[in-house]
């Protein structure tokens, strides 16, 4: 192994390149850069390959960076590189800021499931409260992942229930919304009730390799920004309303369901194939700047920059007047 990747990977750069124009760095593997290189009047090695994580920079003004799979379509014409590197082997800094450590990861297949077509009508008190809670000009059957139907879900899809679930299956099919998160680990419930002391429930529908959590997607596919929150309903208002003014430069909005946003950015590292993004999160009042700080260090090769947003006004941003004050860590 090579930092994260097999022999293989190096073995496929020297009959790519040449065995003499492949070097290996402290913390870099260094090769000429496909998209300089061949205007070059003297050969020369500007791009590094990260032994920590499959990321890659030019060092040409104004050249390339991306990911290793950005890299290998380039050199390839396609992306195979799952096939060079391994994903447990990509290191995080512990709390203690001085340790590496790696990332347990266990290869699974995943089940994709069918979400029941809503039909305008059959839920009229679902519809009544996902209009209230987005705004009534908003079109929820184009919601991502959207389950009104919970019975039919959980039978088309042949879920194995919990008893627990079992027993609060009609009542969760009467009273409450799902959405199915974006790697089908949970169906997140939300009751319709708004005034009910029992807001939140959770199906567990398939384990997964790191923290699960609801995606919606944002304006722009190239940008590498991207907005997190604890809640759902969170990431839907700010879609909506834009409170912290950055909506046209957003990829995905993403929630957690928890305030562990540390294994939130490694999912979305794993998951998407991010690194080196830029990160806002829509931050619970209550949660100390301290706390974002320590994420910024311990996340440090996988983001680039980090910005958090309270609502001075409340705890949510979906609820009430909204009032943003927002820091730079």
């Amino acid at each position: 192994m090579i930092g994260i990747y097999n022999d293989s990977f190096l073995d496929h750069l020297r009959d790519t390149y040449g065995a003499d124009r492949v070097s290996i760095k402290n913390k870099n593997i260094v090769v000429p850069c496909p998209w300089c290189e061949p205007h070059a009047i003297i050969p020369r090695y500007h791009l590094w390959i990260s032994k920590d994580a499959p990321i890659f920079k030019c060092f040409h003004a104004g050249c390339a960076k991306g990911t290793v799979s950005k890299l290998l379509k380039k050199l390839d014409g396609t992306d195979n590189s799952k096939d060079f590197f391994d994903i447990s082997k990509i290191q995080y800094v512990n709390k203690s800021d001085t340790q590496l450590q790696t990332l347990n990861n266990e290869k699974r297949d995943y089940r994709v499931f069918t979400i029941p077509k809503i039909i305008e009508g059959q839920f009229p008190s679902k519809e009544l409260y996902l209009k209230s809670r987005f705004g009534f000009s908003m079109d929820f059957r184009n919601i991502n992942n959207l389950v009104f139907n919970v019975k039919e879900f959980v039978e088309i899809n042949k879920i194995s229930l919990k008893d627990s679930d079992k027993r609060l299956l009609n009542f969760l099919h009467d009273n409450f919304v799902g959405f199915c998160t974006s790697n089908n680990g949970f169906l997140i419930l939300r009751n319709v009730d708004r005034n009910s002391s029992f807001k939140h429930y959770k199906i567990l529908l398939q384990k997964t390799t790191f923290l699960d959590y609801y995606k919606i997607y944002g304006y722009n596919s190239e940008s590498k920004t991207i907005v997190l929150s604890e809640g759902i309903f969170d990431i839907f208002s700010e879609r909506l309303f834009n409170y912290t003014k950055n909506r046209n430069d957003i990829k995905f909005f993403a929630s957690c369901q928890s305030g562990f946003f540390d294994s939130l950015i490694k999912s979305l590292a794993y998951y998407e194939m991010m690194f080196k993004f830029d990160v806002h999160i829509l931050a619970d009042i209550d949660v100390k700047l301290s706390y974002f700080k320590k994420l910024k260090r311990e996340c440090k090769h996988l983001i680039s920059s980090l910005q958090v947003h309270y609502n001075l006004n409340g705890k949510d941003f979906n609820e009430g007047n909204v009032k943003i004050e927002s820091f730079i860590i």
